[in-house]
């Protein structure tokens, strides 16, 4: 990490490429998830609520791809959001800078006795910052509201509309099944006011804030990020202080 180490553009490229490991605990079978699910600590209540997303985790649940033969240069890679969607051959995926999210993946659901049923892609936005318009970062992991550029609205609008025919082409049993997509919406130590799970567009979106972030990180991860976050303040108060003695 070197001189860059409380860089806020360093630590978040940083926080985004952490996530990568909470999300194969919680999405791969072959993980610490051995149960389905609907029994995790972040679901457990809005099943009861949500009759889709109860029956969607009710199955078994694992990350699209040869996890076993995936060479590290392959675990997440870097491009067009479109051309991983056609295409993907990297377990996680950053996708080109106006596309939406900072992480995109696939999982894979099959029955209790392994009969495939669809593959849903999932889509990340991650915020390691208390200050951010939260319905802005929403956006992000909506298909509906990829590449919201309007400063480039031609060339927007065409990996646009791209995007949501492949959705509904290549994924169209998770379409017809009810869940289009999952977005998920990583926020700390922000506290999110509205529900941690919700049903949105044909899709599922669940958000990870101060509140919730237990059941997602490990202790030694939030302790790390907390860390992070004082360190960074400290860092920006002495910078200010710097600048103010230079202009007196």
């Amino acid at each position: 990490m070197g001189k860059y180490a409380w860089n806020d553009s360093t630590t978040g490229y940083l926080f985004e490429l952490y996530m990568v490991i909470p999300l194969m605990d919680l999405f791969d079978r072959r993980g610490w998830t051995k149960y389905t699910l609907d029994a995790h600590n972040l679901f457990d209540y809005h099943v009861s609520n949500i009759a889709i997303l109860a029956q969607l985790l009710s199955n078994k649940i694992s990350i699209h791809g040869d996890m076993d033969r995936m060479k590290l240069e392959s675990l997440c890679g870097k491009g067009h959001l479109l051309t991983h969607l056609n295409d993907p051959r990297h377990l996680f995926f950053m996708p080109e800078p106006g596309a939406g999210p900072d992480l995109t993946f696939l999982i894979d659901v099959s029955t209790i006795g392994d009969e495939p049923i669809m593959t849903i892609p999932v889509f990340v936005q991650t915020k390691l910052a208390r200050k951010f318009d939260i319905e802005k970062a929403a956006k992000t992991i909506n298909p509906k509201t990829f590449f919201n550029n309007k400063a480039e609205p031609d060339w927007c609008a065409k990996r646009h509309a791209k995007t949501l025919e492949c959705l509904d082409n290549k994924y169209h049993a998770a379409k017809n099944f009810g869940v289009s997509f999952i977005g998920i919406l990583v926020m700390y130590p922000r506290t999110n006011t509205g529900s941690s799970c919700y049903e949105k567009d044909g899709g599922i979106i669940i958000v990870i804030d101060i509140e919730n972030a237990k059941d997602f990180f490990g202790k030694e991860a939030l302790d790390l990020f907390n860390s992070v976050k004082k360190r960074t303040g400290f860092k920006k108060e002495l910078s200010s202080i710097k600048e103010r003695k230079r202009t007196l």
